[in-house]
């Protein structure tokens, strides 16, 4: 707009078109900035709300051209078959699959030729091949056939789960209903459960550490790892020089959820086996010896699997056997000699569906049989590499004995 600026000589207001610094020029006189009141000013803060976000935008327009570039094509040209049409994101090559939840499916265009379409929601999926009959080489996954605890069916949800039961009372987020109402019950007979698996989770830190300390023990079979939680096992001995570390897990699901969150590095070092401590060769097989090496120490991690097995002593006979000098074994065993209320918290996982067998510790340090017992030998958890003093506000919460054992 132009300003209607008043002219002091003649007291008339005049119409100027010409610039303030023109008009100087010309002889006349200089011309002041029209005063304006403080309400004025104020109604005239928000116009740089309004231009603030338009500010912000004005980087990202060279890249909007760029992509509108690519997209687009040539003025005459006609699209290329294979470009995504403008406006829609380029799709991913065939080997990486589509953009969606859970696994990456292949892509694949329409034959024009044929008309047919198939609706992929009731067309019967292809027979997925047999195991049992698929050599170990093609089979990639096992060295032998896998054990019965090792087939999913469709009711494997609605039973409760050890590792998912564990993981709510280590107040994770990997449980289900009725893995929730299993630990109630547990709680309800034992209301120091939590503390107890609280207890038993830091002793696998405790054990680790003193392994790789006062043995150099750099290799470490995690069997039965569940659903992980800090510390993980690579990251403890990784403190300490470079770890050589395998979990595994008869649980598909639980194996692929910790491989999904531990985030190991570098990957060369760190493996994720499916096997079953039911069949001993499982954990020592290919894929586990791509990364440790049995002619070296390596540390077996025991931890709260035992228990849930009737009668495991020949199966951790043929497992030490796989061992070489300097190895060490560590073992985390639930007993009923600490507390009454540890044998009715197992009777009622039992009548819950986990069946557990509580051992004492006789029968716990029969699984070290022709090994040398560290740390004083068999103890509560709470009391293991500690003394004869258990850990601050632990007293008579431990619920399971803790041992290590080595091979000379």
């Amino acid at each position: 707009m132009t300003p209607h600026l008043k002219n002091r000589e003649s007291g008339q207001a005049a119409e100027t078109t010409q610039p303030p610094m023109a008009a100087a020029d010309a002889g006349s006189t200089p011309l002041r900035a029209p005063h304006r009141s403080r309400t004025q000013l104020a109604l005239r803060r928000p116009v740089g709300l309004l231009v603030a976000p338009a500010a912000c935008a004005a980087p990202l327009i060279p890249t909007l051209v760029r992509s509108l570039r690519r997209s687009t094509p040539p003025v005459g040209e006609p699209a290329s078959p294979s470009a995504p049409p403008p406006g829609r994101p380029k799709s991913r090559s065939p080997e990486h699959g589509t953009r969606c939840a859970g696994a990456a499916l292949p892509l694949s265009r329409p034959d024009p030729e044929n008309t047919t379409v198939t609706n992929h929601l009731t067309a019967t999926p292809p027979v997925a091949p047999v195991l049992e009959d698929t050599p170990a080489a093609q089979a990639g996954r096992w060295e032998l056939p896998p054990s019965p605890s090792m087939v999913l069916d469709g009711s494997s949800s609605a039973r409760p789960d050890p590792a998912r039961v564990h993981s709510f009372l280590l107040r994770g987020h990997n449980h289900l209903p009725a893995d929730r109402e299993t630990a109630a019950i547990l709680l309800a007979e034992d209301p120091q459960a939590r503390v107890a698996a609280r207890i038993t989770h830091r002793h696998r830190e405790l054990a680790l550490t003193y392994l790789a300390v006062d043995h150099g023990i750099r290799q470490v079979l995690v069997v039965g790892c569940g659903y992980p939680q800090r510390p993980y096992a690579h990251r403890v001995i990784g403190r300490y020089g470079t770890a050589r570390v395998v979990y595994a897990d008869t649980d598909p699901v639980a194996l692929t959820h910790a491989r999904a969150v531990m985030n190991a590095t570098p990957p060369g070092h760190t493996g994720f086996v499916l096997a079953d401590l039911a069949q001993p060769a499982t954990l020592a097989g290919v894929q586990a010896r791509e990364i440790l090496d049995f002619n070296r120490p390596i540390a077996v991690l025991l931890h709260h699997v035992l228990h849930l097995l009737p009668d495991p002593y020949n199966l951790v006979t043929q497992l030490k056997n796989m061992l070489a000098s300097g190895s060490a074994l560590s073992i985390t065993h639930p007993t009923g000699d600490l507390h009454p209320r540890h044998v009715a918290a197992a009777s009622a996982a039992t009548a819950a569906g986990i069946p557990m067998w509580l051992r004492t510790r006789e029968e716990v340090e029969a699984f070290c049989v022709g090994r040398r017992l560290a740390k004083g030998g068999t103890k509560p958890v709470s009391s293991w590499g500690h003394g004869n003093k258990a850990t601050p506000g632990s007293g008579a919460s431990s619920a399971a004995y803790a041992v290590t054992a080595l091979k000379a």
